[in-house]
Formats: structure tokens, C-alpha cells, sequence
């Protein structure tokens, strides 16, 4: 637990040394033709994305061993010897955890064979852990979100990592602060996902003839399931509009973690696993 504290720390300030020193500036663009202002995102900084894979990976695999531990000092401390088949199951199929076969014997693949012999008591804790019981699905959660363990979303990139897959983040836009005219038409192209370079992040058209109003401000935080927001103005306003954006490094949408921020979601998996592994102190 302590190598993986110290791995994640290690790869916040790789991160944030990236971050801090302006991975993307902003380039504005006006058609004075259309009078349409477009502001891109060009990438100013290489992004190290294989070295910050390697180190999520290897937090993957220093929690998973850390779990393994846990249930080979079970066995040995019931006077048994650990195999290579003795492992912390995740899993979240609750059939395939408990299945047997026609002899009622554990099968090899089943969560039942790599706790067998720890004792009933530390294989009920085990099994009532497991991700198909919804564990550490946060309360109050919003109709239609996604959710997920924190031992199943381990299980996710130690499994990709273990089959020499590339944990690759990918740099966002965290959030969008803009300064506008109440009524003025701006088109956020910020979505979910990873930021090209050369991105189109914002876009707005100054109409030819129009009277000043008051800025007001904005500020609105990316979701991570909507392509875009947009508001539309009254026409022929003149648009005061400036945007300040901050940047950070998720997972991909389509692997392991589903989106969200890397340095934020292993944070909570290392005190996940951590509050997970100090409930089988009264065993040992």
C-alpha cells in the first residue's frame, strides 16, 4: 500500500508539471467575412502518456498484491500453504464466484477455489466484498449514472495491465470558465473524451450592428456525458466573450475507469483497498 501512495504521488507531480506549464495555448481565429471568432487548442508540450501508463499500471499491480497478501496469511495462518491458485477473487458475477461442479467441488475458475481453506469467517468477509453486491456505489447517485467498485475497477486495469495493454490517459478539459453578454450565442466544443490538438473549443459570431450589453459571468463544469452546452442570444448584440479553461489527464471512455480523472480515481482506490484490507486485521 505504501509503494502504491508512493507511486501515485510520483505520478501527480509528473502530471502536474505538465499541466502547470501549459500543455495547450489557446489560438483565437476571426473571419472577419462570417465575423465568427473561434478559439483552438494547440498543443504546446509532449505529453508522456506511455510513462504515465507504466505508472498506473504498476499502482494496479502493487494494490492487487497487497489483496493477494491478504488471503495467502490466511491460509498460513490456519496452518495451510499457499498455492498458485490462492488469490483475492474479484468478481461480479456472483454465479461464476460461487459455481461448483456436479460433485459440489468449487470450480478452478470460481471465486470459492482461490479462497479455499482461509476459514469460514474471512471467506464470508471476502464474499461480501465483492463487486456484485454494489459495493462503494456512493449514495444519492444521479437515474442512468454509471457506477462501480472500486475492487472492480482494479480488477479492470490490473487485468488490462497484466496482458501488456497500454493504460494510455488522455488530456481534457476539466473546466470552462467564460465571460459573456447575457444574451450572447457561444458554442462550447468540449466533449467527452480525449482533447486533439488543433480542437475547436469555443466559437461565437459578432453580428454586424448591434448595442453593448452588460458581461456577466459563467463558470461551467464539463460534463462528461454531453457533447456540448450552447445558449442562444437575442441577434445583433454585440458579444464580449473570454474563456479560461483548465486542463487535466482521464482515463479513456471506452477502457478501464470509464472517463474518469486518473490521479482522482486511483486516489480512491488506494483508500478503498486500504479500508478493505484493515477489516481482516482481526484475523491475523
Amino acid at each position: 500500500m505504501g509503494q502504491a501512495d508512493d507511486d501515485l504521488a510520483g505520478l501527480n507531480e509528473l502530471i502536474q508539471g505538465i499541466l502547470d506549464s501549459g500543455p495547450y495555448e489557446l489560438v483565437p481565429e476571426f473571419d472577419p467575412h462570417t465575423r465568427q471568432n473561434t478559439v483552438r487548442a494547440k498543443r504546446v508540450a509532449d505529453l508522456p502518456l506511455i510513462k504515465w501508463g507504466t505508472r498506473i499500471g504498476r499502482i494496479a499491480h502493487d494494490l492487487r498484491s497487497a489483496l493477494n497478501y491478504v488471503v495467502t496469511e490466511l491460509v498460513r495462518n490456519v496452518g495451510g500453504t499457499p498455492s498458485r491458485t490462492h488469490e483475492f477473487p474479484i468478481f461480479n458475477d456472483s454465479a461464476l464466484f460461487s459455481e461448483r461442479d456436479k460433485k459440489g467441488r468449487p470450480t478452478s475458475r470460481s471465486g470459492l477455489a482461490k479462497i479455499a481453506g482461509i476459514g469460514p469467517d474471512p471467506a464470508a468477509l471476502i464474499e461480501g466484498l465483492q463487486p456484485y453486491h454494489g459495493a462503494d456505489i456512493p449514495p444519492n447517485i444521479p437515474p442512468g449514472a454509471i457506477v462501480s467498485s472500486a475492487l472492480w475497477d482494479l480488477h479492470e486495469l490490473n487485468r488490462v495491465d497484466k496482458h501488456q495493454e497500454l493504460i494510455a490517459p488522455v488530456p481534457i478539459i476539466k473546466n470552462v470558465t467564460v465571460f459573456s453578454a447575457p444574451s450572447a450565442t457561444v458554442d462550447y466544443h468540449v466533449t467527452p473524451g480525449p482533447l486533439e490538438d488543433d480542437a475547436v473549443l469555443l466559437r461565437w459570431t459578432e453580428p454586424a450592428i448591434g448595442e453593448d450589453l452588460q458581461s456577466t459571468f459563467m463558470s461551467v463544469h464539463v460534463p462528461r456525458n454531453a457533447p456540448r452546452i450552447t445558449f442562444t442570444p437575442a441577434p445583433n448584440v454585440h458579444v464580449p466573450v473570454d474563456a479560461n479553461f483548465t486542463f487535466d489527464v482521464a482515463f479513456s471512455e471506452t477502457g478501464p475507469m470509464q472517463g474518469g480523472l486518473v490521479v482522482e480515481s486511483l486516489s480512491q482506490i488506494i483508500r478503498a483497498v486500504g479500508v478493505k484490507i484493515e477489516l481482516f486485521a482481526p484475523f491475523f
